[in-house]
C-alpha cells in the first residue's frame, strides 16, 4: 500500500474520519437527478413562453415587423433562463462528471438543446390547447 492510503485507513480506524453510508451517495445521487429534470423542465417552458408571446401579441396587434417583435420580447426572461442554464451546468459539472468536458462545449450543447426544445414547444399546437 501507499504511505497516503496506509495514513488514511489509520485516520479511519482512530475514528478521526468517518466514512458515510452508501445510502448518502444514492440520495445524493437522486436528489441531482430530480433537480436537474426540474430545472430542465423550468427552462424548457421558460424557452417556450419567449418565443410563444411575442408571436401571438403580434398576432392580435397585426404587425409582424422585426422591431414589433423585439419590442414585444419578454426580455427578463432570459436571465431566468441564464440562471437555470447556469444552474444546469454547474450540476453537470460537480456532480455528473463534467468536468473532464470542456466548459463552453458543456455550456453550449445545454443551451442549444434546451432552446431547440423550447422552440419546437412554441411552434407546436400545445400552446393553443
Amino acid at each position: 500500500m501507499k504511505k497516503s492510503t496506509k495514513k488514511i485507513l489509520d485516520e479511519i480506524e482512530l475514528k478521526r474520519i468517518k466514512i458515510k453510508p452508501k445510502a448518502y451517495f444514492k440520495l445524493l445521487k437522486t436528489l441531482t437527478l430530480g433537480v436537474s429534470i426540474l430545472l430542465v423542465i423550468f427552462t424548457v417552458v421558460l424557452f417556450n413562453i419567449m418565443f410563444y408571446l411575442p408571436t401571438r401579441m403580434m398576432r392580435i396587434v397585426g404587425e409582424s415587423s422585426p422591431k414589433e417583435y423585439l419590442a414585444l420580447f419578454p426580455w427578463p426572461l432570459i436571465l431566468a433562463g441564464g440562471v437555470t442554464i447556469g444552474t444546469l451546468v454547474f450540476i453537470y459539472r460537480k456532480y455528473e462528471g463534467g468536468y473532464k468536458k470542456r466548459l463552453l462545449v458543456t455550456i453550449g450543447v445545454v443551451f442549444l438543446g434546451l432552446l431547440f426544445f423550447g422552440a419546437a414547444l412554441a411552434k407546436s399546437n400545445v400552446n393553443d390547447l
